[in-house]
This record gives structure tokens, C-alpha cells and sequence, in this order.
């Protein structure tokens, strides 16, 4: 019987441990079959670090750049030749629309000026006459003067309310989308009505309910700011003032159709007035006249000069109405609503924020040479001083969402999962991550706003730092591959 070969020394002692590093490599070669296939050719591996969740509050915004301008804006011109003569303005001064700012000399208008000054004169007596005469236009014409005192009086007590001293623009805007978002709430209050007796968990009591509970959601902060602009609640006293100006303000546009209706029929005082305006547009020729209430920011007239019709004499602008208009994508626009804060920030003007509101947002589309589909969304400046200047370039940054006390989590943490939610891989004490499906909300450049009952402020969850993050190609979907991966990163608590 032969004996049995011995291994040489170095084989027989060492034995063991090449099966043990053989099994190893299997158990490597496997486990990078199993995580391989979980990214893409060619995607490197996440680098998972840690990330912690924290508590507080996350603000939302959509930034973007634009081109500070005054509005409205206008550079008068001279309408007919002549000699400017002496005037009393410097570049700063108020004025009000109608105001006569220059006049050319007298002595250097031309006849047909010179004639329609005489003419005007004749003109407005005969039209004066005419309306004297006619009892119903005086009725017409005083029911439109009370209406319009009325309105007046009615203004005072809307704006007696705004003890936030906002702009009643912007108070408008943001009321009327309180009133879209609370007739809203009505609507779904039916709809939920109708199938409220359906068991707990049927798909349209469960939609219904969801859809009015984000409908109260959004009425409440809208009412929320409403109230914080006004300064005082928008409670009945206030909400009744507001309504009966708007009242006042539907009365007094019948009373102008029924005063122009009246003047349109009588041919005799129709005629009488196109005269007196056509002579006045004639004898206003020699004048700059301000169109509208402004500020003087630049002066061409010099007094004694000779001018020509198309020179430039002044520039106005309405430095009370600075806005800005930016560019938004379409995948953003429907986050922005009009009313919403904005912060703004001037290149020319370091260290220093400024406030405004979307005063407007675009109902239609336009594509850049990029073929960018793109919406203009016009923001109004509050809080403009002196050193704020139209032409300035201007960051804003729209406030889309705000959310107060809240569970915060890093951006990267979030997971896409294959239905199109979002999960945490939240990290045990052993080490392990286990996903846990949570509902997003506000999100800025660093943390994302999450509502979950399984995740507490101080719970470490896992943060993908490489850019093929698991939010994009959509992985991470099972509680052991993460595992796995935990294990080669080093596993357990740090």
C-alpha cells in the first residue's frame, strides 16, 4: 500500500489560508457582479458620505437676471420750430402729469400756433354755452362728478387698512389670488362632498381629500400674507372696505360709458369738443407738456436756443414704478405666482438687498436663439432709494416656496425611486441603511424640505457626493445592495 505524498512545507503549512483568500476573491468577484450592473457603462460608483437631519427652515427660489427700468419712461420732443424759452427745471424735479415744463417764445411760433390760440379761445366759450343749455348733460355730467368724489372717499378707507404701508398693487395681486384660492377651496369642498361616504381607503375619497387639504394649504398662506403685508388681519371690517371701493370703482366707469354715451348722441356738443381738442393738440405744439407723474432725468432744452421739430427736449421718468423684467424656463413658471416676495440684488450697489414683487408673469411663451422656451416675468422694486438707478442690472430671486420648522435633508440624500417617489437611505446604529420613503417640499442649493414619521432631527442618512447621483439614474432601490455597498465603504458607525 503506497503511503501518502506530503505537500512541501511551504504548501502544507500555508494550505488553509490559500482557500481562505480563494473563497474571498469569490465572494469580491461576485459581490462587484452583483453591484456593477447597478450603474450604467461606464458611471463610477457614488462616494456615499454622511449627512445628518437637521431642523429649521428652507426658503425656495428661482433666480434670475434682468435690467432695472422705469416705467413708464419717456423722452418729450419739440413738435414744431422755434426759440426755447426761459424755464425753471433741473434734472431730480417732480413733476405731475399736465404740468407745462418749456414753451417756445412767443415771438418765434409760427401763424398757424399764434392763429389757434385766438381760435381756442372762441371755440371753448361756444362749447361752454352749448353745455349750459342742456339740462339732461348737466345731469349726466354732475351724476359722474358725485361718483367720482365718492370713489375718492372710498380709496381712503381701503387704504386706512394698509397699516404695512405695502403697495396697494402688490396688496391687490395678492388678494386676488387669496379670492382664486378660496373660491378653489369651495369647489373641492363639493367635489370631496360627493364621495366623502366612500370607504376610508377608495382611490377617489383618498384624491379627493388630498386635493382639498392642498387646496386649504394654499389658501391659508396666501391669506397668511395678505395679512402680513396689510399689517393687520383681513378680517370683515377690512375685507367689506376693500369690496365696496371696488364697488365705487365699477360705479364710476358706468357713469363715464353713460357721460360719453350722452356726448357721443349730441351731435352739436360732439362737435364742439373735437374742436376745442383739435385747436388745443395745435397750441400745444409750442409746448413740452408732462404726459404722465414723474421725475426729470435729463435735460436737452437750453433756453435761447433755436430748435427743430424732432429734437429732444426732456426726459421723464416714473422713478415711483421701478420694475424688472427676467426670463424664466418652462419648467419653473408654474411655480412663480403673482404677488410673490422677491429679493433683489444690484451689481452696482455690493452689500446690499432690496425687495420687490411679481408684478406679472407672461401668458405665452418664447424661444431664445438656444431654443430655450422661456416666459418674462415682470418684478416690481418696494423699497427703491436714491442710489438705485433704471439701467442697472439686477439679481432677483423669486420666493417660490417658505417652509417654517421643518425636517431638512442635503440635496443628494434624496433617492428617485422606480414609481417616481423619493426615498432616504437612513443609516442605523449598525451601520446598515435602510430606504425610507419620504414626501418632498421647498428645496434649496443645499437642503430639500421632507415630510416622514419614520425620520427624527439627528438621524444620519446616506449622501451620494458624485455627480450620477442614485436622484438621477434612479438605483438604490433595495435595502441589501446598500448594505453591500456600506460594507466596502467600511460599514458601521463612524
Amino acid at each position: 500500500m503506497k503511503k501518502e505524498k506530503k505537500l512541501p512545507g511551504f504548501f502544507a503549512t500555508h494550505k488553509k489560508k490559500v482557500l481562505i483568500a480563494g473563497v474571498l476573491l469569490l465572494v469580491l468577484l461576485a459581490a462587484v457582479v452583483v453591484v456593477l450592473p447597478m450603474f450604467r457603462g461606464g458611471d463610477a460608483l457614488p462616494q456615499i458620505e454622511l449627512g445628518t437631519v437637521t431642523f429649521g427652515s428652507i426658503t425656495e427660489t428661482i433666480d434670475s437676471y434682468g435690467t432695472l427700468e422705469a416705467q413708464p419712461s419717456t423722452t418729450l420732443i419739440w413738435n414744431s420750430d422755434g426759440v426755447v424759452g426761459e424755464f425753471d427745471l433741473k434734472v431730480g424735479d417732480k413733476v405731475e402729469k399736465g404740468d407745462v415744463l418749456i414753451e417756445l417764445e412767443p415771438s418765434s411760433q409760427s401763424a398757424s400756433i399764434l392763429n389757434a390760440y385766438n381760435d381756442l379761445l372762441e371755440a371753448q366759450n361756444d362749447l361752454d354755452l352749448l353745455i349750459a343749455a342742456d339740462s339732461e348733460y348737466q345731469s349726466v355730467l354732475s351724476d359722474l362728478v358725485y361718483q367720482e368724489k365718492m370713489l375718492i372717499n372710498k380709496k381712503a378707507d381701503k387704504l386706512a387698512w394698509n397699516y404695512g404701508q405695502s403697495s396697494m398693487e402688490r396688496v391687490d395681486a395678492v388678494r386676488d389670488n387669496y379670492y382664486a384660492a378660496r373660491a378653489a377651496v369651495w369647489d373641492l369642498e363639493e367635489a370631496y362632498d360627493a364621495v366623502k361616504n366612500l370607504e376610508e381607503n377608495d382611490p377617489a375619497r383618498v384624491e379627493a381629500y388630498e386635493a382639498l387639504q392642498a387646496g386649504i394649504l394654499k389658501r391659508d398662506s396666501l391669506l397668511r400674507a395678505l395679512n402680513q403685508i396689510l399689517g393687520i388681519p383681513f378680517d370683515i371690517p377690512v375685507e367689506t372696505d376693500f369690496i365696496e371701493y371696488d364697488q365705487q370703482v365699477a360705479t364710476v366707469a358706468e357713469a363715464q360709458v353713460a357721460y360719453q354715451r350722452y356726448v357721443d348722441s349730441n351731435k352739436e356738443i360732439s362737435a364742439a369738443q373735437a374742436k376745442v381738442q383739435s385747436l388745443q393738440n395745435q397750441v400745444n405744439k409750442a409746448k413740452i407738456i408732462a404726459p404722465f407723474d414723474g421725475t426729470i432725468t435729463s435735460i436737452s432744452a437750453v433756453a435761447g436756443d433755436v430748435v427743430s421739430s424732432g429734437d429732444q427736449a426732456i426726459r421723464i421718468d416714473n422713478l415711483d414704478n421701478l420694475i424688472i423684467t427676467v426670463q424664466v424656463s418652462q419648467e419653473d413658471v408654474n411655480k412663480i405666482e403673482i404677488g410673490q416676495d422677491v429679493e433683489i440684488t444690484f451689481d452696482a450697489i455690493p452689500k446690499k438687498q432690496y425687495s420687490g414683487f411679481v408684478q406679472s408673469i407672461s401668458s405665452s411663451g418664447e424661444t431664445n436663439t438656444y431654443g430655450i422656451v422661456y416666459f418674462s416675468v415682470v418684478i416690481k422694486v418696494e423699497d427703491a432709494d436714491e442710489n438705485v438707478k433704471p439701467g442697472f442690472t439686477a439679481v432677483a430671486s423669486i420666493i417660490v416656496s417658505r417652509t417654517e420648522e421643518t425636517l431638512l435633508v442635503p440635496n443628494d440624500a434624496l433617492v428617485t425611486q422606480e414609481d417616481g417617489t423619493y426615498a432616504v437611505n437612513v443609516i442605523g446604529k449598525d451601520g446598515t441603511m435602510q430606504i425610507v420613503p419620504v414626501e418632498v417640499g421647498a428645496k434649496s442649493d443645499t437642503n430639500t424640505a421632507i415630510i416622514s414619521d419614520q425620520i427624527q432631527e439627528g438621524d444620519r442618512v446616506a449622501v451620494f457626493s458624485n455627480t450620477e447621483s442614485p436622484e438621477r439614474n434612479g438605483m438604490m432601490m433595495g435595502g441589501q445592495r446598500n448594505r453591500m455597498i456600506s460594507i466596502f465603504r467600511g460599514g458601521g458607525p463612524r
